[in-house]
């Protein structure tokens, strides 16, 4: 049989494994076994020895302290284990150097590790099976808290003046636990999260969010009037942006994340460079959008950046130029009241507003009102676009979501899976599903092309007021009434993954970093916090 060929693989790459030990709590019997040859002659019949005991035993003490017994060097791990068995009632221990380097923090090895562990006093988890090991939650808690700590090392000391200079008292980040359920968990797990801000500070509560495509951002607008860009990972505020006389409605980044627009009770929108390299350290709005007789209270981008859309409780959309903050058009009529929602399309042929219980489709280049979007017989409350910009989904009071086709304005598919109204709606990332949350508590995901049901959520019910599928379409993540972020698998079926629980009033708002690594909630307890997605899928 011919050699099989294997493809020429480089050879520049390695693999770092974790190696673990583990140690019984019952000790091993240590023996030695010789052979040699005996005597030629059985013992005669009055031996002496021969009904005495103590002679055998003497000689097997013997064997057993000359010949045998464990081993007398302890490893740092060996040192480990016998901490875990000391202190805990496990009938084994598991042990390694990495959850050694966890606790030293990059900090010089003790030489009396023995001592150093009995006075930092570890916690120790034991497991349904009896294993003992260091406790990952404290471990997961640990590297939170440095994560906050952190400053990257590239950051100059102008940067770095810069970013402790904008922090008042009321932009510093806490580390708070609150809890974590886990699907068939008995009891909840102690779970340190990030809160970005919060009402209990000077800036009052949280009345905008907005999440960075690019980087590691989150933008708050608060009732103080000012925008605070934070990073996330260290959740320490980078930029203070200060230029609005009420409260910020409405914030989105620019495709690229060198801008932010924001829209504010002030009755004007504003767009920010967040390059601004002026050594006064003083951020102005690079334009001041004026026009609106009303609350902004929608603002959004164009896929290229060039174009800024707003909407507002004066009845009115109006179209801007980015690079300058001209006034481009105003879209009045038919808007019968407020406009909550406006989005471009991917390809910026079409921008779609809602007002009332209708969808508009308009030209943004000209103003222009191509279709209405017509069928739901109560306000509209959510939309959101499929990948491809082809469709829209709406979520509406009247207990429907539909899908539309944005080249005609038809009705595609009417979605009646709900009993209460539709507060949320989206797309999954391939644009096969939507999905649903409802005042019913519940979540449905539906094939977007049929209408057909494929799941129904329900586990921990509770009024469900946002939903979001991940970038990578494997979850989704709901906002509820009851203070929770829930967490649903949609890979491998579909099932209860996760609950978040630690905001104090309703969340009104969810969001996935790019990264999917973490997810970003707003409530109406005035905070914003930040959810680690790896960490708590290293304990499912």
């Amino acid at each position: 049989m011919p050699a099989m060929l294997l493809p020429e693989l480089p050879q520049n790459q390695c693999v770092f494994l974790s190696a673990y030990r583990l140690k019984y709590r019952i000790p091993k019997i240590w023996r030695t076994v010789a052979a040699a040859a005996g005597y030629d002659q059985l013992p005669d019949a009055d031996d002496s020895d021969r009904h005495d005991p103590s002679a055998t035993n003497d000689s097997m003490e013997r064997e057993v302290e000359t010949e045998g017994g464990p081993p007398t060097f302890r490893g740092p791990c060996d040192i480990l284990l016998d901490y875990i068995l000391n202190n805990s009632t496990a009938h084994a221990a598991v042990a390694s150097e990495a959850s050694l380097n966890d606790l030293l923090a990059g900090k010089e090895w003790p030489d009396d590790l023995e001592t150093f562990l009995n006075e930092l006093c570890p916690a120790i988890e034991i497991d349904e099976n009896g294993y003992g090991t260091l406790s990952f939650e404290e471990e997961i808690r640990r590297t939170r808290i440095r994560e906050t700590d952190y400053v990257p090392d590239d950051l100059d000391d102008r940067a770095i003046m810069r970013m402790h200079e904008a922090c008042d008292s009321s932009d510093r980040q806490v580390l708070e636990n609150g809890k974590l359920f886990l699907d068939g968990s008995s009891k909840p797990v102690t779970w340190s999260h990030i809160i970005l801000a919060n009402n209990q500070a000077e800036m009052g509560s949280v009345s905008a969010v907005a999440v960075s495509s690019q980087g590691h951002h989150v933008a708050t607008g608060t009732e103080d009037g000012v925008v605070r860009i934070w990073n996330y990972k260290s959740g320490k505020v980078e930029v203070r942006l200060e230029g609005h006389e009420e409260q910020v409605c409405s914030l989105a980044f620019s495709p690229d994340g060198t801008h932010i627009a924001s829209g504010s009770g002030d009755f004007h929108g504003m767009i920010w460079d967040l390059n601004d390299d002026d050594d006064d350290d003083d951020y102005a709005p690079l334009h001041v959008l004026e026009g609106h007789d009303g609350d902004v209270c929608a603002i959004t981008y164009s896929p290229s950046g060039t174009l800024v859309a707003t909407g507002s409780m004066d009845y009115t959309a109006r179209v801007w130029k980015a690079s300058d903050g001209a006034h481009l058009f105003t879209l009045g009529r038919p808007h019968t009241a407020s406009v909550l929602l406006a989005t471009f399309s991917p390809d910026e042929t079409y921008l779609l507003t809602c007002s009332n219980n209708m969808g508009y489709v308009w030209d943004p280049y000209s103003g222009s009102l191509l279709r209405t979007l017509q069928g739901h017989t109560d306000a509209i409350w959510s939309m959101s676009l499929s990948p491809d910009g082809q469709r829209v989904v709406t979520g509406s009071e009247d207990l429907t979501g539909r899908v539309w086709s944005v080249e005609t304005g038809d009705e595609l598919v009417t979605l009646r899976e709900h009993t209460g109204g539709v507060w949320s709606v989206g797309f999954s990332p391939d644009g096969k599903d939507v999905v649903t949350g409802s005042y019913d508590s519940t979540i449905v995901t539906c094939d977007s092309y049929t209408g057909e049901r494929r799941h129904i959520f329900q586990e921990r019910p509770a009024i469900v007021n946002a939903v979001a599928y991940s970038y990578s379409g494997d979850f989704i993540a709901s906002g509820s009434a009851d203070g929770c972020v829930k967490v649903w698998d949609t890979s491998s079926g579909a099932f209860f993954v996760a609950e978040f629980q630690g905001h104090r009033d309703k969340v009104k708002s969810v969001a996935w970093t790019r990264d999917d690594l973490n997810i970003i909630s707003s409530s109406d307890d005035g905070s914003v916090r930040t959810w680690n997605m790896r960490d708590m899928l290293r304990l499912v």
